[in-house]
């Protein structure tokens, strides 16, 4: 766990430069609740896990039924409780 990332830089932004700073190859992992935390996630090529207990997502279980996301990890509601 390197950190946590937040406004006003935005999320694609905060992704290049985790990916400046790591050696590579790097196995990163994007956790967040919404779909611009997807989109960030997959425009970095970045692992995701969805946290469905803190979204705003009005179509979240369609999102998360979805088997054609390449990297999303899991979806949860139960996590960090």
């Amino acid at each position: 766990f390197q950190g946590i990332f937040g406004s006003p830089t935005d999320k694609v932004s905060h992704c290049r430069a985790i990916i400046k700073h790591l050696p590579h190859p790097a196995k990163i992992v994007l956790i967040g609740d919404s779909h611009l935390d997807y989109l960030a996630a997959q425009s970095c090529e970045f692992e995701f896990i969805f946290l469905s207990n803190y979204t705003e997502m009005d179509d979240w279980e369609n999102f998360c039924s979805k088997k054609s996301h390449f990297n999303l990890l899991f979806c949860t509601n139960n996590w960090l409780k």
